[in-house]
């Protein structure tokens, strides 16, 4: 399946000690992120959105492109029924940015839910991530490292085969080096996905 993502929404906010906070949104974020999946959620990155701004720091296309979708299982699934997934990916990503992602997710199916009216299957995800990258930003090299803990759900359009809405939060602490600072920096990356299926 061939996958074209775009962005209605977006606000980013940055502060380091370094220089003034920065804030984005989604006029900083050009073109739809497009990417392919197989059978089970497996993504190969097509084509990147064009980013200024602080929102070449805070949106990471090749980590979106492998956790959109959830990974599922091979068979059926019924409620209660739950499997352990590992999410791993590295590549380079805005140009000249090396990232590297390993994700250990634990998913859950709650059971049917109803919403307007369609009958949704609701899954839920939880557990553990571990990120790194290095480039530039604005000039300056930098190597960051975080872990730390994601939690979300889904809600699956059995007939059509597809994701309705979901939500992923995420928080994570480690420490950045910049090459114009004396010493690392401490760092916390939290975010909240949130995506719905639009009819075109």
């Amino acid at each position: 399946m061939r996958v074209s993502l775009s962005f209605d929404e977006f606000s980013g906010r940055v502060t380091q000690p370094l220089g003034p906070a920065q804030t984005t949104d989604q006029s900083d974020i050009e073109g739809p992120l497009v990417f392919t999946l197989d059978r089970r959620g497996l993504a190969t990155l097509v084509r990147e959105p064009e980013l200024s701004g602080a929102a070449s720091q805070l949106v990471e296309p090749l980590g979106l492109a492998h956790t959109f979708f959830p990974r599922v299982p091979g068979g059926g699934v019924t409620a209660g029924h739950s499997w352990v997934d590992t999410i791993r990916y590295q590549g380079t990503t805005g140009g000249d940015q090396e990232v590297s992602s390993v994700s250990i997710l634990t998913y859950t199916v709650q059971g049917d839910t109803l919403v307007a009216g369609t009958r949704l299957l609701r899954m839920t995800s939880e557990g553990t991530t571990e990120q790194t990258s290095r480039g530039n930003i604005a000039g300056q090299s930098f190597q960051q490292s975080a872990k730390g803990d994601m939690e979300g759900w889904y809600l699956w359009d059995r007939q059509r085969g597809l994701v309705a809405a979901s939500r992923m939060d995420s928080d994570l602490r480690g420490t950045m080096t910049v090459a114009a600072a004396p010493f690392p920096l401490g760092l916390r990356l939290r975010a909240r996905t949130q995506t719905r299926l639009k009819e075109m």
